[in-house]
């Protein structure tokens, strides 16, 4: 059949970097490190791979693959997700010791819940390997807890079947209040998972039917009225560093018991590396940005309300900041189709078609390098108390007066940032407006491979929400696009963009600070496009 070392170093190099450092053995119920499992099933593995009559006749990446397929058969592990007890889990220290002595096994709830998910792994998944992150992790080791945090969404991912334990549901119709949708942790192992499984607390499976509960379209409309994440991502879930603001404000609803566990836990959903170090607080969620930031050019990261870090006035303080996001936006209304496309579809072809914000931004030592439209803030008026928050009026050339939400840090009273010194960038301008040439995105969008009757739909679905009926559109696609042009026009009027109100840097004159504010300040474009970006510096 080939060179069997091949088959010694294939599985090797699978136990070493897919699965996780240690499984549990279900029929000894005994942990079992990645050398042990190696010794264990390479036996079966030669003989498996000896006994598929198709892999000799294979050469090359399709031997390897075949061999790695009936690698992965072997070593298929059930993955457990939960919400931890109070007290009463079975530990890496407990397994350890009923390793070594068999008449130690622990007992309690703890132990009940582990050995409730084995047998379902076994018997249903037919699974021989099972992990759970209560007691298959080492923590005593850094290193070994360092591994795991940074690799568990890939061992949720790659997992055959995870199992899901819901200890305060009964039944479907109480499953909305189960405290598990609200765990920072879970929200990666629900994203990862292809293929999930979910039981009540009786262990009694919630859909008794199906193998696989992401394949019951109804089940995951359920689950997403609870998470409010779309059905789509909950099916088939991409770890990117896309759409930044909305995976923050699915993480936003979900708490952890230690403060780091709010960065930890998004690494994978973001694809991004971190070093973990318990007892950095809420450092971890600044590096976990600076992180992002390296891989993406969104602006994304940087629409979000409340305050900053301490490291940097453009970095927000918490998930909190993130909590709330508006969605309603006609222009990407404009462009969900009709059969067989999805809004977050339409949302990336609003994005790709008309790119928001500028095209990169770096960290410097002089501060956040990046374009903002900016412009001069010509009043400040410091309004009446509303239940005793401090408010300020803002009036800005180009733009209707706009109303700083309570919670304006008192700074703008003081002598150098009278009101000729302030300004407001707008973050998520059209790249393609900023040059003083408005509406210049019309090619782009009906150069697109949208055909005669998606132009149709949309031009009557937009008339509908609008009120804004025309003459009835004939055949002829140059009128048609004419006339979706004037439904581009008027649904990109109505956007709203976000600004931030920038003062100027307390140690540099030549670099400016973002104001904290309790409100994203959202404003409209003006009738003549935006103004020319200028690159500033912000500390």
């Amino acid at each position: 059949m080939g060179d069997i070392s091949n088959v010694v170093g294939l599985l090797a190099e699978y136990i070493q970097n897919t699965i996780p450092i240690r499984l549990i053995h279900i029929p000894t119920k005994k942990l079992m490190g990645r050398d042990t499992m190696m010794s264990l099933v390479w036996p079966d593995v030669e003989q498996m791979v000896k006994d598929d009559h198709k892999v000799p006749t294979l050469k090359g990446f399709d031997q390897r693959t075949a061999i790695e397929d009936i690698i992965e058969k072997r070593m298929a592990y059930a993955i457990l997700s939960h919400r931890w007890l109070d007290f009463g889990e079975v530990t890496f220290q407990d397994m350890a010791t009923y390793s070594q002595n068999p008449e130690s096994m622990p007992t309690g709830p703890g132990m009940r819940k582990l050995m409730s998910f084995c047998d379902k792994a076994e018997q249903q998944y037919g699974c021989e390997w099972a992990w759970a992150d209560t007691c298959c992790i080492d923590k005593r080791s850094s290193a070994e807890l360092d591994e795991s945090i940074r690799s568990m969404y890939r061992w949720y991912l790659y997992s055959k079947v995870c199992l899901v334990y819901l200890s305060d549901t009964l039944d479907r119709s109480d499953m909305a209040s189960d405290v598990w949708f609200t765990r920072g942790w879970t929200l990666q192992e629900l994203l990862a998972s292809s293929n999930m499984k979910f039981f009540n607390k009786n262990w009694e499976p919630i859909l008794p039917d199906q193998p696989n509960d992401k394949s019951d379209s109804a089940f995951l409309d359920d689950v997403s009225r609870i998470t409010e994440i779309p059905s789509l991502d909950l099916y088939r879930f991409s770890s990117s560093t896309d759409r930044i603001r909305e995976k923050m404000v699915w993480a936003s609803k979900r708490k952890t018991t230690r403060v780091e566990d709010v960065a930890y836990s998004l690494i994978g959903l973001f694809d991004v590396s971190l070093v973990i170090a318990y007892g950095e607080g809420r450092r971890a969620f600044y590096r976990l940005q600076r992180a992002i930031m390296e891989k993406t050019g969104s602006m994304d990261l940087f629409i979000w309300e409340g305050y900053p870090c301490k490291d940097h006035s453009m970095i927000a303080w918490g998930l909190d900041c993130f909590s709330q996001m508006d969605r309603s936006d006609e222009f990407t209304n404009l462009l969900v189709p009709m059969s067989g496309r999805t809004r977050l579809q339409s949302e990336e072809t609003a994005r790709t078609l008309v790119p928001r914000g500028g095209k990169t931004f770096e960290m410097t030592n002089s501060g956040l390098r990046m374009d903002l439209v900016l412009y001069d803030v010509n009043v400040v008026e410091l309004l009446p108390p509303d239940d005793g928050l401090t408010r300020y009026r803002l009036e800005i050339k180009h733009f209707p007066e706009i109303i700083i939400e309570p919670g304006l840090a008192d700074s703008l009273s003081t002598g150098h940032d009278s009101p000729d010194r302030l300004k407001i960038g707008i973050v998520d301008y059209e790249r393609d407006d900023a040059s003083g040439k408005p509406d210049t995105f019309r090619s782009a969008l009906l150069k697109n491979d949208m055909d005669y009757f998606w132009w149709q739909n949309a031009i009557e679905r937009h008339q509908a929400r609008t009120g804004e009926y025309t003459t009835p559109v004939d055949h002829d696609i140059h009128k048609l696009h004419a006339e979706a042009e004037k439904c581009i026009i008027a649904a990109r009027a109505n956007r709203w963009y976000t600004a931030i109100l920038l003062q100027p840097g307390r140690l540099r004159r030549d670099t400016w600070r973002k104001v904290s504010t309790h409100s994203i300040i959202q404003v409209k474009r003006p009738k003549r496009g935006w103004a020319k970006p200028a690159t500033v510096y912000v500390v």
